[in-house]
C-alpha cells in the first residue's frame, strides 16, 4: 500500500509549509515519493503550486521548480486541478517538463465548475493519451455506482467529507470493477486523530492501493508495525 503525502506534509497540517518547494525537498529527504498537490495558473501564463489562489510567482510556489524535483526524484504526483479552461496549457506544460508519466489528475470538482467527468477525461485523453484522470467517490453525491460506470478512468479518489461512510463492501465492488483506490484520510476533513488512525487500520485491512494524509509519518509507523 502506498502513502500519499498530502500537499507534501508528513507530520500534520501546516499552512506555512504546505505545497512549498522547501517542504517537497524535506519530504523527499524522508523517503516519500508519492504526493498530492494543487496546481493553478496565473494571468501571466505561469503555473504555480498552491491550494489557494496567489497573486504572483515565488521561489516556493513556482511550478517549474517543483516539476524539476518530481522528474529528478521519480516521484508520483496526484495533481489536483483547481480551475477549468487551461487543459491544453497544462498538458503542454507537463509534457514539456517530462512529467506526464509521473502524474494523474484528480478531484477537480468538475461538475461544480460546469463540466462532466466523462467529457473532461476524454478531453485530457485527446491531448495526451497516457495522462490519466481519477474519478472521485464521496458522500457528496458521487456514488460507487457512478464511478464504476465511468469506464474511461481506472483511478478512484475515495473521499469522506462529512461522515466515515466507506465500508469494506464499497472497496470490494470498486476492486472487482478493476479500479485503483486511493483513500482520503479523515484528518484532511478535520476528524480527530483517533478517527484517522482507526481509518488507517480499516483501509489497510481492506487492501486499498493508497492513503492520502497530512500524517504520513504516523501512517508509515503503523504500516511498519503490522
Amino acid at each position: 500500500m502506498q502513502i500519499l503525502s498530502h500537499r507534501y506534509l508528513t507530520i500534520g497540517k501546516s499552512k506555512e509549509k504546505e505545497n512549498t518547494l522547501t517542504q517537497l525537498k524535506a519530504a523527499l529527504a524522508l523517503g516519500y515519493n508519492f504526493f498530492e498537490t494543487d496546481i493553478r495558473l496565473l494571468p501571466s501564463g505561469d503555473f504555480y503550486i498552491s491550494h489557494d489562489p496567489q497573486a504572483s510567482l515565488t521561489a516556493e510556489n513556482d511550478a517549474k521548480e517543483h516539476v524539476k524535483l518530481w522528474k529528478s526524484s521519480g516521484a508520483k504526483i496526484a495533481l489536483n486541478i483547481k480551475e477549468l479552461g487551461y487543459e491544453e496549457k497544462l498538458v503542454s506544460f507537463l509534457k514539456a517538463n517530462g512529467v506526464v508519466e509521473n502524474c494523474f489528475l484528480f478531484d477537480f470538482d468538475i461538475e461544480f465548475l460546469g463540466a462532466q467527468p466523462n467529457a473532461y477525461i476524454e478531453k485530457i485523453s485527446a491531448l495526451e493519451a497516457s495522462l490519466m484522470c481519477a474519478v472521485r467517490v464521496s458522500d457528496h453525491n458521487e456514488t460507487v455506482d457512478r464511478a464504476i460506470k465511468i469506464s474511461n478512468s481506472k483511478i478512484i479518489w475515495l473521499d469522506e467529507f462529512d461522515s466515515l461512510w466507506v465500508k469494506r463492501e464499497d472497496v470490494i465492488r470498486l476492486k472487482d470493477a478493476g479500479k485503483i483506490i486511493y483513500c482520503i484520510a479523515p484528518d484532511l476533513h478535520n476528524f480527530t486523530h483517533e478517527q484517522t488512525m482507526q481509518r488507517f487500520e480499516d483501509f489497510i485491512s481492506w487492501e486499498v492501493d493508497g492513503i492520502c494524509t497530512d500524517y504520513a509519518e504516523d501512517l508509515k509507523t503503523l504500516i511498519q508495525g503490522i
